[in-house]
């Protein structure tokens, strides 16, 4: 009798705890998972996208893989605002919004988080394993109170743009990039503060860090202009060794002049998909 080969040698789970040793942080924040594996040669050999649906059955995946010895990747929430590219070598890959490779404007990142792992598959029985992940992603949320703007009507609210940020990550999750880029996010309204508001994520940087905020009336005309390190500074924030770091601002525009502060709320819902 022939004994049919196996069709799982690796059975791989993922975790992720954020900064509260929570179990459950994996399923409230990361719906999908972009997996990838590289050979003893960092050549891509395998991927697979793994489906919310799926996340909610199996926490993890199950591969077959030849033996040897492998680095595996993995991306949470890689939705529209996220591009894997060249991606079929470990030192040519790259995560980036899929307007970089464009050359337009981007808007925002997606809520990503990242995991790694290496591992040796023998020809022996099955090797289990678990792929930590963290946080790949800072929340920044800006919110304006500005009497001269008519901030419930669209095509008229304040502009944002946030320079000096980094827009490219490599497969370690280092920068493959300068802190150079400039982000044009959306701006929006919120009735019941009757303020508006601009929520979007970058990749990740330092306290110590070269980026700055700029605020605009609808015709372009500067209006604020935050040094986010000194903000940080100023009102205790920290974003370095955090992986749901979230820096909140509230401008006001008054007669009297311009007060930046912290606001008194966070809007940081977890929201794994686009927003």
């Amino acid at each position: 009798m022939i004994a049919c080969p196996p069709t799982v040698n690796l059975r791989l789970t993922f975790s992720y705890t954020g900064d509260t040793e929570n179990p459950t942080m994996f399923m409230r924040c990361i719906d999908q998972v972009a997996l990838m594996v590289y050979d003893e040669s960092e050549r891509l050999i395998l991927t697979r996208n793994i489906s919310k649906d799926e996340l909610i059955i199996q926490q993890g995946t199950e591969l077959y893989l030849a033996p040897g010895n492998y680095k595996i990747i993995c991306w949470g929430n890689t939705h529209e605002h996220t591009e894997l590219y060249q991606c079929e070598s470990f030192a040519g890959g790259r995560l980036h919004h899929p307007f970089f490779a464009e050359g337009k404007e981007m808007p925002t990142h997606s809520h990503l988080y990242y995991g790694t792992y290496t591992v040796e598959v023998s020809d022996e029985g099955i090797v289990q394993g678990d792929i930590p992940f963290r946080g790949a992603h800072i929340n920044i949320e800006v919110y304006i109170r500005d009497a001269d703007i008519a901030a419930d009507v669209p095509g008229k609210y304040p502009q944002i743009e946030a320079h000096h940020l980094m827009p490219e990550y490599d497969m370690e999750m280092l920068p493959a990039q300068s802190y150079s880029t400039t982000y044009y996010p959306e701006t929006t309204f919120n009735p019941e503060r009757r303020l508006n508001q601009t929520l979007f994520q970058v990749l990740r940087f330092g306290d110590d860090n070269p980026v700055y905020i700029e605020i605009k009336d609808p015709s372009g005309m500067l209006k604020c202009n935050i040094e986010l390190k000194k903000y940080m500074a100023d009102n205790k924030i920290s974003v370095d060794n955090k992986n749901e770091a979230t820096v909140p601002i509230l401008i006001e525009f008054t007669d009297l002049g311009t007060v930046i502060k912290l606001p008194e709320w966070i809007i940081n819902e977890v929201n794994p998909g686009t927003r």
